[in-house]
């Protein structure tokens, strides 16, 4: 019985130990991430899409982790429908000047989850990446729609981001 109590405390004190966030003024580092950095690029035929993407450091609470934040271009037969390109130098800042937040996900060190503002519509769409290594290596972009309550008048459905492409780094 005491074996088994001795067991059970050890687990306990090990699993409250080891799921307790960064201390306090603590980096958390995230080299993993940087695989992701520089300008990711699709084309077909007239239409583009253009992503650039930066890593920060960012303070969350009390420490301080590796972040994804970036711009995008979308262009439209040949017509520029989207672009916050201009934007890539202020982001270290002012932050809310990205219009691609990207974090990694507990689901693999290759894939990426975040948001991308649609200026169109104006709203955030959920952006899902998995990174594809090769020479070159890709992105396999997966674009989500955010959706509200009907009872919102003026919220637009839909997205004006393509939702399935393959964006190669450049």
């Amino acid at each position: 019985m005491k074996k088994t109590l001795l067991i059970v405390g050890y687990t306990l004190v090990h699993s409250i130990v080891f799921s307790q966030p960064p201390g306090p003024g603590s980096y958390e580092t995230n080299s993993n991430v940087d695989k992701l950095v520089g300008t990711w690029q699709w084309v077909s035929d007239t239409d583009t899409v253009e992503i650039r993407i930066q890593k920060l450091r960012h303070t969350i609470g009390f420490y301080d982790t590796d972040i994804l934040l970036g711009t995008h271009r979308y262009s439209k037969n040949g017509i520029t429908v989207q672009n916050t390109m201009g934007d890539l130098d202020d982001i270290l800042l002012d932050h809310k000047k990205n219009s691609v937040y990207l974090s990694n996900t507990n689901q693999g060190p290759n894939n990426f989850e975040g948001r991308i503002k649609d200026l169109t519509k104006n709203k955030s769409n959920v952006l899902k990446l998995l990174f594809i290594p090769g020479s070159p290596p890709q992105l396999a972009w997966h674009l989500e729609p955010t959706e509200k309550m009907a009872t919102d008048a003026d919220f637009q459905y839909g997205v004006t981001l393509p939702e399935d492409i393959i964006l190669t780094k450049q």
